[in-house]
């Protein structure tokens, strides 16, 4: 309970009430490995020297001895954003680097590489299909365009040069 009202005495002093990195460590707390001791916040800053190291250098680059707290929040909170972008941003690429190209066209590639994973996987289907169609020149610019397993049917289609 000496938590919650200490907690709840930051935030309201520190106008914190908006911020989405500090509702989610209050709602997360039960995780905490003791960060909160003898009146002293920590967040587990200080667990590890693997982990405490780092992080001091990192707080002392962003945080002067004028720096209020809201402002060392909001550093820390652009940090966490930047750090999501670019987890986001590797876990494309690294599905990029999955996807097999069937038809070894440009284009195939192109759409590999700037559409989601199943918008994709549709274009792909349909150019690879698209490899199954014969067509058969009927007279000047008229072409029959149907599947090569088909004898009958198909699409008239016309060609119009373009100059």
């Amino acid at each position: 309970m000496d938590f919650d009202h200490g907690w709840s005495d930051m935030v309201n002093r520190y106008g914190l009430h908006g911020n989405r990195h500090i509702a989610s460590l209050f709602v997360s707390q039960n995780l905490w490995a003791l960060p909160y001791s003898r009146g002293h916040f920590s967040a587990g800053l200080t667990a590890s020297a693997n982990v405490s190291k780092p992080i001091n250098v990192f707080i002392q680059r962003i945080l002067g001895a004028q720096t209020c707290l809201p402002h060392f929040i909001e550093q820390v909170a652009d940090v966490v954003a930047y750090r999501d972008r670019a987890g986001e941003q590797e876990m494309m690429q690294q599905s990029l680097q999955n996807i097999s190209l069937k038809t070894a066209a440009p284009i195939e590639g192109h759409a590999a590489a700037v559409l989601t994973l199943y918008a994709f996987s549709e274009i792909q289907d349909e150019l690879v299909a698209s490899a199954h169609y014969s067509l058969f020149h009927l007279h000047g610019c008229v072409f029959l365009v149907r599947h090569h397993s088909s004898r009958e049917g198909g699409c008239s289609v016309t060609w119009n040069k373009r100059s």
